[in-house]
């Protein structure tokens, strides 16, 4: 019973829902000889492998960065990179709540900074015509317990890119040297380049990871899920910001990259 379930939920919702119909809009499209058939099965298909769990964890497993910073690395700062908010939500403090990924985020910040009891950087600004991120971000630090004159806001930038450059100027006046820069694993990995390119000692520092260690599969990881086809799309464009970035610092994948990601590594 419980599989007949999770079949029928596969097929009456999203992604499994719309894989269906593409794909008998296209067995219909081909036997009445009508262009288009064949790639809109091939969509199908395309859409169901991203869907996936095997694919899904795959993909975001090849771009997550997982490294955590320890007393060794000598940080005298924490940098909390923004994430995203749920504008207009009903709050107990306030409005705006931060997203479900910057939620993880600022929780992994609240434990970082009880052990190490260092000061945060909250960086993140308007994306769009919504409020500042950094603002509501620091209200939930607060009320998870760290001290209001123990966070440093920045809330102008709107990408990584602006992070990195709003950030610099607020770590050189306090005199801080090296920053533990925090993110989700899967945005580690672009955040460190940009971060180093730029100019900033950092020890990058992960949270979230999606990517399962399961190493056994069983019928259910052949079902499409959007949960597995939001993993795939997080690796897609993750892999293409990388890309466009290396570009743009002219780092060459085979030399400082791999430094990079091997120096970072050296506590696991």
């Amino acid at each position: 019973m419980f599989t007949i379930k999770k079949l029928l939920l596969c097929i009456i919702t999203i992604p499994g829902a719309l894989i269906a119909l593409m794909f008998a809009g296209g067995i219909l499209a081909v036997r009445k000889r009508r262009y288009g058939g064949a790639l809109l099965m091939a969509s199908a298909a395309a859409l169901y492998i991203l869907s996936i769990g095997p694919v899904a964890d795959f993909a975001i497993g090849r771009i997550e960065l997982l490294n955590h910073a320890t007393a060794h690395d000598n940080a005298d700062s924490i940098i909390l990179l923004g994430g995203g908010l749920v504008e207009g939500a009903a709050d107990l403090t306030g409005e705006h709540i931060p997203s479900p990924v910057m939620m993880v985020r600022i929780v992994e910040c609240v434990r970082l900074h009880r052990r190490h009891g260092l000061p945060i950087v909250v960086s993140g600004g308007v994306v769009g015509s919504g409020p500042a991120e950094a603002p509501v971000y620091r209200r939930f630090l607060v009320d998870l317990g760290v001290p209001p004159e123990r966070i440093i806001v920045e809330s102008r930038s709107r990408d990584t890119v602006e992070n990195a450059r709003y950030v610099r100027p607020i770590i050189a006046e306090r005199g801080f040297r090296t920053s533990i820069l925090l993110t989700s694993a899967f945005h580690l990995r672009r955040a460190t380049l940009i971060f180093r390119e730029e100019g900033l000692s950092v020890v990058p520092h992960s949270c979230g990871q999606l990517a399962r260690s399961k190493k056994k599969l069983d019928t259910y990881d052949a079902l499409p899920t959007m949960h597995n086809l939001y993993k795939s799309s997080l690796a897609l464009r993750e892999f293409a910001g990388l890309a466009l970035y290396r570009i743009k610092y002219a780092v060459a994948p085979s030399s400082s990259t791999r430094t990079t990601i091997v120096s970072i590594r050296r506590d696991q």
